[in-house]
């Protein structure tokens, strides 16, 4: 499985002329070889295990040491999470409502296992950060209230399309 110009797939055939790959999606993509060979090919599947991450936010409230425990234990308990190469969970950044914690883990690098797993491996997380009551919040909005705002919101008058208040 390669990804060549943002096309990524199932490598088909290669002829003297052309590279053909089915896409993840289904699609049958033709790539002139001149495309292909002026072009970076990752090929995703050169390796016996193949990363994959994805960012869990927490409460600032909660213990950040304790979530990332959880969240290791919960991607060793996945199927298809490679034991040869341990699960890690990383503080990355402070976002706007939340701690974030990049959850990463090893697995088969064929595309539709790396889907399965990575799946699998989010309901493990949030089933086990849901279990031990830490908080996942969502973002926080804010909203700044214009004089047309408080009075559309207030009934006390009506808004035009532009957003001026009618009397």
């Amino acid at each position: 499985q390669i990804e060549v110009e943002g096309l990524r797939g199932t490598v088909e055939g290669i002829t003297i002329r052309e590279t053909r790959i089915t896409t993840f999606d289904g699609r049958l993509v033709v790539i002139p070889n001149a495309d292909v060979y002026k072009n970076a090919i990752v090929v995703t599947t050169a390796n016996d295990l193949r990363r994959d991450d994805f960012a869990v936010g927490v409460s600032y409230e909660d213990s950040l040491t304790e979530a990332q425990e959880l969240i290791v234990n919960a991607l060793e308990s996945v199927e298809g999470v490679s034991t040869d190469r341990e699960p890690e969970a990383f503080v990355t950044d402070l976002g706007v409502s939340t701690v974030n914690i990049a959850a990463r883990f090893w697995a088969n690098p064929i595309q539709h296992n790396v889907v399965e797993v990575r799946s699998d491996a989010i309901i493990a997380v949030k089933r086990a950060l849901d279990e031990a009551g830490i908080e996942m919040p969502c973002d926080i909005v804010a909203l700044q209230a214009t004089d047309s705002f408080a009075a559309a919101v207030h009934d006390n008058g009506k808004v035009s399309a532009s957003g001026s208040l009618l009397e």
